[in-house]
């Protein structure tokens, strides 16, 4: 039997493995990129609660990403924007309200 799908890379790190338990080493995936696109939602929104072996909703595919990801990484999972800038940039993108309050101060 072949089976055709198209699968998030972010969700493909394990499915041989899960596939091969289920399967009890009867089956195997071959895998290839396909094509891209941007992911939606927004990874900085911190009010997003991600459940365990629950799917994510459209909005929040971007959160599970980006925490995914970091996890995987061995970071810490919220961001805080403040640490990519200089004091004196960060002044300047508060007086000119650049920073939103989304962002973790």
């Amino acid at each position: 039997m072949l089976v055709r799908g198209f699968v998030p890379v972010i969700d493909s790190f394990d499915l041989e493995k899960d596939l091969r338990v289920f399967t009890q080493v009867q089956a195997f995936i071959k895998q290839h990129f396909d094509h891209w696109a941007v992911v939606s939602g927004d990874p900085l929104n911190s009010s997003v609660v991600l459940r365990p072996l629950e799917p994510a909703s459209v909005n929040d595919i971007a959160r599970r990403c980006m925490i995914k990801t970091r996890r995987r990484n061995e970071l810490v999972e919220d961001v805080n924007v403040r640490n990519y800038f200089d004091e004196q940039m960060w002044d300047e993108l508060l007086r000119h309200e650049v920073v939103r309050e989304r962002f973790i101060l």
